[in-house]
């Protein structure tokens, strides 16, 4: 059973328990805790990692009360970059086996991590003015569904879940996301069991093959990324809100986004929440009191490509990753940066940068990326092979697939305002269309399909 399968399982465990015995807090704090707690002893298989999880959780609640002394938490900011810079250089690795990894962190290091800096910046600030309880605490960062990848919550929005009252709406809405979400996760594995993709990431061989166009590879490589990242997301959110909990959205159909700066406003959105409100805002604030340059777009702009070096640095210390994020900051800061361009030209120039993005994440190297791109203007990439029937029958597919599930997402939104009445018509189409993505989810299988953003 691999860990996507038992988060299911673990899930749907907690949904079971939540609707059918008393909704009380204390009752739902216990059960969720207790699946968290085992939960996180499964995916660890060790009793010596899953005590230095709970004593690190106990540490950082310790910290949290005596956040008056800057020394505790500033003490704790330096550990936390000392360990993830250590686990992202290997610098503990030996053969096949990181013993940090083995011994002290779980896989859900990244989520621990940011869910601890944020209580103790929003105690520093004030934002959270009283200590917090130490179960609550512990619960919300062991929180089994976001454990693994997120999406990234922060404990006062936990807190306002568990004392939140049972919504029938929340439920259907988790539901349908649940299935949305299994589906689109299953599917991505089409793309590693058949002969669009042969492994991840991108391999130098796999670029330059002259069968394949690189436009083709650039596009099946995004819809892989969105399908299996958006659907492990949408699986998360979903169980969370069958369970009471609203954890937020991490998408919202990126591939629409006029300008990068929407783009990355629309993907991996917790994620850039979390930067933007802990580091970039702050940064900006300080940059702009020490008044280093007259105008305050250079400053902004500044802040925006420091923040995007961090966020690239964050998923990997290479230089595949420092690429990866001085251009993405060069696009969200230079790229129809104000929106006035007309979307028929915005949106496909967007859609593009977004395809090489993409592809430059999932390659081996950069030099694979670059030889994906001089592919363009080489012998393979000849007049004949755009109109090849692989490679129009391949796009066509892409495009379809894209557009079917947008359309399926468009009408799962539909029952995110829990404030208004739901048409029984919209229930009626989403039941079916569940239905429909359930039968293909389960039939394609979760067994070979691993979260390509775990790790990071």
């Amino acid at each position: 059973m691999n860990n996507v399968i038992a988060l299911v399982f673990w899930g749907w465990i907690g949904v079971i328990l939540y609707h059918i015995f008393p909704q009380k807090t204390n009752y739902r704090l216990f059960t969720i805790g207790s699946l968290s707690l085992l939960f996180l002893y499964y995916v660890t298989h060790s009793l010596l990692v899953f005590s230095s999880v709970v004593l690190w959780i106990a540490l950082v609640h310790a910290a949290s009360y005596f956040i008056q002394k800057k020394w505790i938490y500033q003490t704790y900011i330096a550990a936390v970059i000392a360990l993830f810079v250590s686990f992202k250089l290997g610098l503990f690795t030996t053969g096949d086996h990181n013993i940090l990894l083995e011994n002290a962190l779980p896989v859900g290091f990244s989520f621990i991590m940011f869910h601890s800096l944020a209580l103790l910046f929003d105690r520093a600030n004030k934002v959270i003015e009283q200590p917090v309880k130490f179960g609550r605490y512990m619960t919300s960062a062991l929180f089994f569904p976001t454990l693994l990848i997120g999406p990234f919550h922060k404990f006062t929005d936990f807190q306002n879940s568990l004392n939140s009252n049972y919504l029938y709406k929340r439920s259907i809405h988790g539901y349908c996301l649940f299935c949305m979400g299994l589906f689109k996760f299953a599917f991505s594995g089409i793309f590693l069991k058949t002969n669009f993709l042969y492994s991840i990431p991108l391999t130098e061989q796999q670029a330059t093959a002259s069968l394949r166009h690189p436009f083709t590879i650039m596009l099946i490589l995004s819809f892989y990324l969105y399908t299996n990242f958006s659907g492990f997301s949408d699986i998360v959110v979903g169980l969370a809100k069958m369970m009471g909990f609203d954890v937020p959205l991490n998408f919202k159909f990126p591939f629409f986004s006029c300008s990068m700066a929407e783009y990355w406003r629309n993907w991996h959105i917790t994620l850039g929440a979390w930067f933007r409100e802990y580091f970039f805002l702050p940064l900006n604030y300080r940059l702009a009191r020490m008044k280093l340059f007259k105008s305050t777009q250079v400053t902004t702009k500044l802040s925006v490509f420091v923040t995007f070096l961090l966020i690239g640095l964050w998923h990997q210390l290479s230089l595949k990753m420092l690429a990866y994020s001085i251009i993405n900051a060069l696009l969200v800061v230079f790229l129809f940066p104000k929106g006035s361009t007309t979307r028929w030209i915005s949106w496909p120039v967007t859609f593009f940068a977004v395809l090489c993005i993409n592809a430059l994440f999932l390659s081996d190297s950069v030099g694979t990326f670059i030889k994906l791109m001089e592919s363009f203007y080489t012998n393979s990439a000849t007049i004949a092979e755009y109109t090849n029937p692989r490679t129009l029958r391949n796009i066509l597919f892409a495009v379809v697939s894209l557009l079917a599930i947008y359309l399926c997402e468009k009408l799962i939104d539909r029952l995110s305002d829990y404030n208004k009445d739901i048409d029984k018509k919209i229930i009626a189409a989403n039941f079916v269309v569940c239905i429909i993505l359930l039968f293909f989810g389960i039939t394609l299988g979760l067994s070979g399909v691993n979260a390509v953003y775990v790790g990071y």
